[in-house]
């Protein structure tokens, strides 16, 4: 029976929300929306919590929530350990962290994950590398307050950043070190950039920078004629950033490239320091990076990106290749809803729980979820029915079954009966009975092959009698049977039939042979008849 699962990814923007219905085969997506946050001055924790709260309302009933914390509350590291057991990490990590925090390690939860992905800095078999993730306890316990009191109880609280996967499989070869695929999601007030080695992510980094720096540079470059609406809606419809494939060609486009470029220069300063600071310690090749969010829809970003940083960039969520038909014409592939790159984490947060693998979870320790039987106890009569109807329709099957089986078992019978009647000539119907009777006729009892066929004798008649040089015989009848064989016919003379008894007896089956009376038949010729005492066939 199908289940929802909801993703909520926390905006600056907007609260998103995915919604998976999961089955026992299949995961589809059954709906997704966002609820903007108002534009006023409250902090942006009070507006989240108002979005949230209207965007919980239109949740399907009896859903399950999972949520991320964003990445400006957590403290990720990679921590190089000399040995591998299970137990021993569990027991050192808040250790090696302590040195590595500002905060005291009674104030903090932690959880980590072993990572399989080495790189270089583990020799032999000996050591590990383990990602942990630490937040406050008290910023835990005030995120979990708050999403309680808007309606939305998170049976698990996962770490964002860590959250993307490409769409494309990892391409693995013999020779190579695995590559690393970099995902940038651009979000309105911080970017998600996640390390992805093979399927893994390996690594991850919030940057507090997004697609609002655009915005307020295009409202300063208005000197106030434009509002922040307005100069939102001007990046989304104006906004560019030329490179060396797609330089600036119009008026409007070379001066808002000039606005927008020094605007880009602290996002583009993080995300290459973060870039170098990858690599100089997991030595992993980077092989592309992958866009998403709304910040990313800026135009020609990506032409920007690589001609800045150097290396392949495209969309996360790009248009699948399109299938050659029946006439070798491209068929029309069906592309990505318009929106669905800015619903990239909250899609990531619910496939993440629908696929149950381990994952960094903070709903740890005091804040370990407990689930709530209100739903069962609302729903206990439909179950009391839905229960009793099973036990019903189990116990019909078992009654059909039962009596086909005693139908077959009555036919399974008689025939046992009728084949042991016929192999032993009296019925028996006890199996170790017949099991030593076959083991013993096969020994002792059965007779032995014979030495000839009927074939076989019917060869040695032919050749015994003489030929028609010397007799003129013509048989009529020629029987052949276990122990005795019968010849019937007409000869010219009755003293070929002594010649050709006599021929008879030279066969080996052969053991008596008795003439019958010998009359006289049209044209001279003699009509006699032999019977044979054979031992075989």
């Amino acid at each position: 029976m199908a289940h929802t699962i909801t993703g909520i990814d926390l905006g600056t923007w907007s609260v998103k929300f995915a919604v998976l219905e999961v089955g026992f085969r299949h995961t589809r997506v059954a709906s997704i929306y966002e609820e903007r946050l108002p534009v006023d001055e409250r902090p942006l924790v009070l507006r989240q919590r108002e979005a949230l709260r209207l965007g919980c309302a239109r949740l399907p009933g009896g859903t399950t929530v999972y949520l991320a914390l964003p990445g400006d509350m957590l403290t990720l590291r990679v921590l190089e350990l000399p040995f591998a057991d299970a137990r021993k990490i569990e027991q050192v990590v808040g250790y090696e962290m302590e040195g590595q925090i500002i905060h005291e390690l009674n104030d903090v939860i932690l959880d980590h994950r072993v990572l399989s992905a080495r790189g270089q800095v583990a020799k032999g078999d000996e050591g590990c590398r383990a990602l942990v993730v630490a937040a406050r306890i008290e910023d835990v316990r005030e995120f979990l307050a708050a999403m309680q009191a808007a309606g939305a109880e998170p049976r698990s609280i996962y770490v964002a950043p860590l959250l993307y996967r490409p769409r494309s499989p990892a391409v693995a070869t013999d020779d190579a070190p695995p590559a690393c695929r970099v995902v940038a999601d651009i979000g309105h007030r911080r970017t998600n950039v996640c390390f992805v080695v093979g399927d893994e992510a390996v690594f991850a980094r919030t940057l507090l920078h997004g697609g609002e720096d655009p915005t307020r540079a295009l409202e300063l470059a208005s000197h106030g004629a434009w509002t922040w609406e307005q100069a939102e809606q001007g990046k989304a419809q104006m906004g560019f950033l030329a490179s060396r494939a797609r330089p600036a060609v119009s008026g409007v486009e070379i001066r808002v490239d000039a606005i927008l470029r020094p605007a880009m220069e602290p996002w583009l300063r993080d995300f290459r320091q973060t870039l170098a600071s990858f690599a100089s310690r997991d030595k992993a090749p980077v092989e592309e990076i992958l866009l998403a969010g709304g910040g990313a829809r800026l135009g020609n970003l990506a032409g920007y990106l690589e001609d800045e940083i150097g290396l392949p960039v495209r969309p996360l969520l790009s248009a699948p290749e399109p299938k050659a038909g029946p006439d070798g014409q491209p068929l029309g592939a069906e592309l990505e809803a318009p929106e669905a790159d800015r619903f990239v984490l909250a899609d990531s947060i619910a496939r993440t729980a629908a696929r149950g693998h381990k994952e960094l979870d903070l709903r740890r320790g005091e804040f370990q979820y407990r689930a709530s039987f209100s739903i069962v106890r609302q729903r206990a009569s439909h179950l009391v029915v839905l229960l009793a109807s099973l036990v019903a329709c189990i116990g019909i099957h078992a009654t059909i079954t039962l009596r086909r089986l005693s139908a077959e078992q009555k036919v399974l019978q008689t025939q046992f009966e009728s084949a042991t009647k016929e192999l032993f000539g009296a019925a028996r119907m006890e199996a170790a009975d017949v099991t030593a009777a076959l083991k013993r006729s096969f020994r002792d009892e059965m007779a032995p092959l014979p030495k000839a066929t009927a074939y076989d004798l019917l060869d040695a008649i032919s050749k015994k009698i003489p030929p028609s040089e010397k007799v003129q015989i013509n048989v009529e009848d020629l029987d052949i049977r276990p122990k005795k064989t019968t010849i019937k016919g007409t000869i010219d003379s009755a003293a070929a039939v002594d010649e050709i008894v006599a021929k008879l007896k030279e066969i080996e089956c052969f053991e008596e042979i008795s003439k019958g009376p010998i009359s006289e038949v049209s044209d001279g010729a003699k009509q006699f008849s032999l019977s044979i005492a054979a031992k075989c066939p």
